[in-house]
Protein backbone atom coordinates (compact mmCIF):
# COMPACT_ATOMS: atom_id res chain seq x y z
CA UNK A 1 0.00 0.00 0.00
CA UNK A 2 1.43 3.54 -0.67
CA UNK A 3 2.05 6.45 1.37
CA UNK A 4 -0.26 8.48 0.55
CA UNK A 5 -3.45 5.44 1.07
CA UNK A 6 -2.43 5.05 4.26
CA UNK A 7 -3.35 8.72 5.43
CA UNK A 8 -5.89 9.94 6.60
CA UNK A 9 -8.29 10.93 3.31
CA UNK A 10 -8.72 14.77 4.80
CA UNK A 11 -8.50 17.15 7.27
CA UNK A 12 -11.47 16.90 9.64
CA UNK A 13 -13.43 20.53 11.00
CA UNK A 14 -11.81 20.11 13.92
CA UNK A 15 -8.13 19.10 12.74
CA UNK A 16 -8.28 21.84 10.38
CA UNK A 17 -9.51 23.94 13.39
CA UNK A 18 -6.53 23.18 15.29
CA UNK A 19 -3.88 24.16 12.85
CA UNK A 20 -5.26 27.37 11.72
CA UNK A 21 -5.58 28.00 15.23
CA UNK A 22 -1.72 27.01 15.79
CA UNK A 23 -0.59 28.70 12.88
CA UNK A 24 -2.30 32.28 13.80
CA UNK A 25 -0.75 31.96 17.15
CA UNK A 26 2.59 31.19 16.28
CA UNK A 27 3.02 33.13 12.77
CA UNK A 28 0.03 35.20 12.95
CA UNK A 29 -1.22 34.09 9.53
CA UNK A 30 -4.89 33.62 8.80
CA UNK A 31 -6.06 30.29 7.03
CA UNK A 32 -9.30 30.49 5.49
CA UNK A 33 -11.04 28.13 4.33
CA UNK A 34 -9.54 29.12 0.76
CA UNK A 35 -6.47 27.66 2.08
CA UNK A 36 -7.80 24.69 3.31
CA UNK A 37 -6.55 22.57 0.46
CA UNK A 38 -3.35 24.33 0.18
CA UNK A 39 -2.58 23.50 4.00
CA UNK A 40 -3.51 19.83 3.68
CA UNK A 41 -1.27 19.04 0.64
CA UNK A 42 1.54 20.55 2.27
CA UNK A 43 0.66 18.80 5.46
CA UNK A 44 0.79 15.99 3.87
CA UNK A 45 4.28 16.56 2.54
CA UNK A 46 5.84 16.99 5.38
CA UNK A 47 4.39 14.28 7.02
CA UNK A 48 5.56 11.97 4.55
CA UNK A 49 9.00 13.51 4.46
CA UNK A 50 9.61 12.47 7.84
CA UNK A 51 7.80 10.08 8.62
CA UNK A 52 4.26 10.30 9.84
CA UNK A 53 0.75 9.12 9.29
CA UNK A 54 -1.56 10.52 11.48
CA UNK A 55 -2.29 14.21 11.57
CA UNK A 56 -2.89 13.80 15.47
CA UNK A 57 0.30 12.33 16.14
CA UNK A 58 2.15 15.08 13.45
CA UNK A 59 -0.20 18.10 15.12
CA UNK A 60 1.59 17.34 18.79
CA UNK A 61 4.81 17.40 17.18
CA UNK A 62 4.20 20.40 15.44
CA UNK A 63 2.87 22.55 18.87
CA UNK A 64 5.59 21.43 21.07
CA UNK A 65 9.83 21.07 21.66
CA UNK A 66 12.39 23.04 19.46
CA UNK A 67 12.13 20.32 16.73
CA UNK A 68 8.39 21.29 16.73
CA UNK A 69 8.94 25.17 15.98
CA UNK A 70 11.92 24.14 13.53
CA UNK A 71 9.22 21.76 11.58
CA UNK A 72 6.47 24.57 11.87
CA UNK A 73 8.68 27.22 10.49
CA UNK A 74 9.28 25.28 7.25
CA UNK A 75 5.31 23.73 6.82
CA UNK A 76 4.82 28.27 7.18
CA UNK A 77 7.46 28.54 4.14
CA UNK A 78 5.16 26.27 1.93
CA UNK A 79 2.06 28.09 3.00
CA UNK A 80 3.31 31.46 2.58
CA UNK A 81 3.15 31.61 -1.63
CA UNK A 82 5.77 34.59 -2.52
CA UNK A 83 4.42 35.92 -4.83
CA UNK A 84 6.32 38.74 -6.43
CA UNK A 85 8.40 40.37 -9.18
CA UNK A 86 10.78 42.82 -10.63
CA UNK A 87 8.58 46.53 -10.26
CA UNK A 88 5.23 44.77 -9.54
CA UNK A 89 2.89 47.65 -9.56
CA UNK A 90 5.22 50.41 -11.81
CA UNK A 91 2.99 53.20 -10.39
CA UNK A 92 4.57 52.51 -6.72
CA UNK A 93 7.97 52.45 -7.45
CA UNK A 94 7.73 55.64 -9.93
CA UNK A 95 6.10 57.30 -6.14
CA UNK A 96 9.58 56.35 -4.48
CA UNK A 97 11.67 57.52 -6.87
CA UNK A 98 9.46 60.69 -6.51
CA UNK A 99 10.09 60.53 -3.04
CA UNK A 100 13.63 60.38 -2.96
CA UNK A 101 14.41 63.04 -5.34
CA UNK A 102 12.57 65.71 -3.51
CA UNK A 103 14.48 64.57 -0.12
CA UNK A 104 17.87 64.96 -2.49
CA UNK A 105 16.70 68.24 -3.42
CA UNK A 106 16.30 69.43 0.40
CA UNK A 107 19.58 67.78 0.79
CA UNK A 108 20.87 70.34 -1.90
CA UNK A 109 19.15 73.51 -0.95
CA UNK A 110 20.23 72.70 2.58
CA UNK A 111 23.90 72.69 1.22
CA UNK A 112 24.71 70.28 3.61
CA UNK A 113 28.56 68.69 3.76
CA UNK A 114 27.60 65.26 5.14
CA UNK A 115 25.67 63.34 3.31
CA UNK A 116 22.06 62.08 4.73
CA UNK A 117 20.72 58.41 4.33
CA UNK A 118 17.17 57.74 2.80
CA UNK A 119 16.07 54.43 4.80
CA UNK A 120 13.69 52.35 3.47
CA UNK A 121 12.24 48.65 4.74
CA UNK A 122 10.85 46.58 2.39
CA UNK A 123 8.53 44.29 4.17
CA UNK A 124 7.55 40.56 3.19
CA UNK A 125 10.54 41.03 0.65
CA UNK A 126 10.04 37.44 -0.59
CA UNK A 127 13.10 36.45 -2.93
CA UNK A 128 14.60 40.11 -3.29
CA UNK A 129 12.83 41.34 -6.95
CA UNK A 130 10.95 43.95 -4.86
CA UNK A 131 14.37 45.64 -2.38
CA UNK A 132 16.27 45.02 -5.83
CA UNK A 133 13.45 46.88 -8.10
CA UNK A 134 13.70 49.46 -5.46
CA UNK A 135 17.43 50.09 -5.05
CA UNK A 136 17.47 50.50 -9.10
CA UNK A 137 15.42 53.26 -9.20
CA UNK A 138 17.37 55.00 -6.27
CA UNK A 139 20.50 54.24 -7.43
CA UNK A 140 19.72 56.05 -10.60
CA UNK A 141 18.29 58.86 -8.94
CA UNK A 142 21.81 59.69 -7.48
CA UNK A 143 23.45 59.43 -11.05
CA UNK A 144 25.49 61.81 -11.84
CA UNK A 145 24.84 63.81 -8.09
CA UNK A 146 27.70 63.93 -5.55
CA UNK A 147 27.51 61.60 -2.70
CA UNK A 148 28.14 64.22 -0.13
CA UNK A 149 26.26 67.42 -0.32
CA UNK A 150 23.29 64.98 -1.74
CA UNK A 151 23.25 61.95 0.19
CA UNK A 152 22.65 57.97 0.06
CA UNK A 153 20.26 55.40 0.62
CA UNK A 154 20.01 52.06 2.57
CA UNK A 155 17.75 49.65 2.14
CA UNK A 156 16.46 46.78 4.78
CA UNK A 157 14.68 43.84 3.35
CA UNK A 158 13.05 41.14 5.50
CA UNK A 159 10.67 38.29 5.16
CA UNK A 160 9.51 35.02 6.96
CA UNK A 161 10.71 32.78 4.95
CA UNK A 162 14.27 31.26 5.59
CA UNK A 163 14.58 29.66 1.91
CA UNK A 164 13.53 33.31 0.54
CA UNK A 165 15.47 35.15 2.25
CA UNK A 166 18.65 33.08 1.34
CA UNK A 167 17.50 32.98 -2.56
CA UNK A 168 17.28 37.10 -2.42
CA UNK A 169 20.97 36.72 -0.89
CA UNK A 170 22.37 35.28 -3.70
CA UNK A 171 20.52 37.46 -6.22
CA UNK A 172 20.29 35.29 -8.61
CA UNK A 173 17.35 35.58 -11.54
CA UNK A 174 16.06 33.65 -14.84
CA UNK A 175 16.01 35.27 -17.92
CA UNK A 176 11.74 34.85 -17.63
CA UNK A 177 12.16 36.25 -14.24
CA UNK A 178 13.95 39.56 -15.52
CA UNK A 179 11.16 40.68 -18.44
CA UNK A 180 9.87 43.33 -16.39
CA UNK A 181 13.35 44.90 -15.98
CA UNK A 182 14.60 47.69 -18.31
CA UNK A 183 17.50 46.65 -20.73
CA UNK A 184 19.12 49.80 -19.46
CA UNK A 185 19.14 48.69 -15.74
CA UNK A 186 19.46 44.94 -16.83
CA UNK A 187 23.10 45.76 -18.07
CA UNK A 188 23.98 48.23 -15.47
CA UNK A 189 23.03 46.41 -12.51
CA UNK A 190 23.46 42.47 -13.21
CA UNK A 191 25.74 40.24 -14.75
CA UNK A 192 24.62 37.94 -17.24
CA UNK A 193 26.19 34.52 -16.28
CA UNK A 194 26.75 31.50 -19.02
CA UNK A 195 23.76 29.72 -18.63
CA UNK A 196 21.23 32.72 -18.79
CA UNK A 197 20.88 33.53 -16.03
CA UNK A 198 21.30 36.82 -14.26
CA UNK A 199 23.21 37.81 -10.80
CA UNK A 200 23.15 41.15 -9.23
CA UNK A 201 26.29 43.32 -9.37
CA UNK A 202 28.11 43.39 -6.30
CA UNK A 203 27.46 47.54 -6.13
CA UNK A 204 23.77 47.53 -6.01
CA UNK A 205 23.70 44.98 -3.76
CA UNK A 206 25.87 46.68 -0.89
CA UNK A 207 23.69 49.01 -0.02
CA UNK A 208 20.67 46.11 0.70
CA UNK A 209 20.66 44.16 4.07
CA UNK A 210 18.11 40.96 4.04
CA UNK A 211 17.21 39.73 7.27
CA UNK A 212 15.01 36.79 8.08
CA UNK A 213 11.99 38.22 10.31
CA UNK A 214 8.06 38.18 10.72
CA UNK A 215 5.92 41.44 11.01
CA UNK A 216 3.83 40.17 13.67
CA UNK A 217 6.58 40.29 15.61
CA UNK A 218 7.45 43.84 14.60
CA UNK A 219 6.97 44.93 18.29
CA UNK A 220 10.57 43.67 19.94
CA UNK A 221 12.08 44.62 16.34
CA UNK A 222 14.40 47.63 16.52
CA UNK A 223 13.04 51.03 16.64
CA UNK A 224 15.20 52.15 13.37
CA UNK A 225 13.18 55.03 12.14
CA UNK A 226 12.76 54.89 8.31
CA UNK A 227 11.94 57.34 5.43
CA UNK A 228 10.04 55.08 3.98
CA UNK A 229 8.20 51.23 4.05
CA UNK A 230 7.20 49.42 0.86
CA UNK A 231 5.15 46.57 1.78
CA UNK A 232 2.90 44.52 -1.77
CA UNK A 233 0.12 42.79 -0.82
CA UNK A 234 2.47 40.98 2.40
CA UNK A 235 -1.00 42.09 4.84
CA UNK A 236 -3.22 40.25 2.89
CA UNK A 237 -2.23 36.79 5.52
CA UNK A 238 -3.21 38.36 8.46
CA UNK A 239 -6.93 39.44 9.87
CA UNK A 240 -7.78 42.47 9.87
CA UNK A 241 -7.06 43.69 13.87
CA UNK A 242 -3.60 42.07 12.94
CA UNK A 243 -3.12 43.90 10.02
CA UNK A 244 -4.02 47.47 11.82
CA UNK A 245 -1.78 46.46 14.81
CA UNK A 246 0.83 46.20 11.97
CA UNK A 247 0.34 49.13 10.20
CA UNK A 248 0.20 50.99 13.58
CA UNK A 249 3.85 49.63 15.00
CA UNK A 250 5.18 50.46 11.15
CA UNK A 251 3.89 54.11 11.82
CA UNK A 252 5.97 54.42 14.70
CA UNK A 253 8.98 53.31 12.62
CA UNK A 254 8.68 56.32 10.42
CA UNK A 255 10.35 59.14 10.84
CA UNK A 256 8.46 62.99 10.10
CA UNK A 257 7.56 63.42 6.72
CA UNK A 258 8.26 59.46 6.24
CA UNK A 259 6.07 57.46 3.78
CA UNK A 260 4.21 54.18 3.76
CA UNK A 261 3.41 52.60 0.30
CA UNK A 262 0.86 49.67 0.89
CA UNK A 263 -0.79 47.49 -2.35
CA UNK A 264 -3.73 49.09 -3.74
CA UNK A 265 -6.88 47.93 -1.63
CA UNK A 266 -4.57 45.85 1.05
CA UNK A 267 -5.83 47.95 3.94
CA UNK A 268 -9.20 50.19 3.86
CA UNK A 269 -10.41 51.92 7.12
CA UNK A 270 -7.30 52.42 8.93
CA UNK A 271 -6.78 55.79 10.73
CA UNK A 272 -3.60 56.49 12.71
CA UNK A 273 -3.59 60.31 14.57
CA UNK A 274 0.15 60.42 13.07
CA UNK A 275 -0.76 59.31 9.17
CA UNK A 276 -2.44 60.59 6.63
CA UNK A 277 -3.36 59.12 3.28
CA UNK A 278 -1.54 60.85 0.03
CA UNK A 279 -4.07 61.29 -2.68
CA UNK A 280 -2.01 60.28 -5.74
CA UNK A 281 -3.89 58.45 -7.50
CA UNK A 282 -2.97 54.60 -8.48
CA UNK A 283 -1.31 54.58 -5.51
CA UNK A 284 -2.13 53.91 -1.65
CA UNK A 285 0.76 55.94 0.50
CA UNK A 286 0.31 56.95 3.85
CA UNK A 287 2.68 59.92 5.34
CA UNK A 288 3.80 60.45 8.71
CA UNK A 289 3.18 64.01 10.23
CA UNK A 290 5.89 66.28 10.36
CA UNK A 291 6.14 67.16 14.16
Amino acid sequence: MSWSLQVSTGLTDLEFNRWRKLLEKRAGIAVGQQLRSLLQVQINQRMQAIGYRDYSDYYEFVSSGLGGRLEQALLIEKLVVSETSFFRHRASYDFVSMAFARFLEQREAQDKQTADCFDVWSVGCASGEEPYSLAMDLEDQLAGKSLYGSGFYSVVATDISHKAIAQARNGVYTASRMAAVPDAQKQHYFEKLNDGRYKVKAALAKNICFSQANIVDIDNMPMVKMDLVFTQNMLVYFRKPQRLRILDYIAERLKPGGFLVLGLGEVTKWHNPRMQAVDIGAVQVYQRNVE
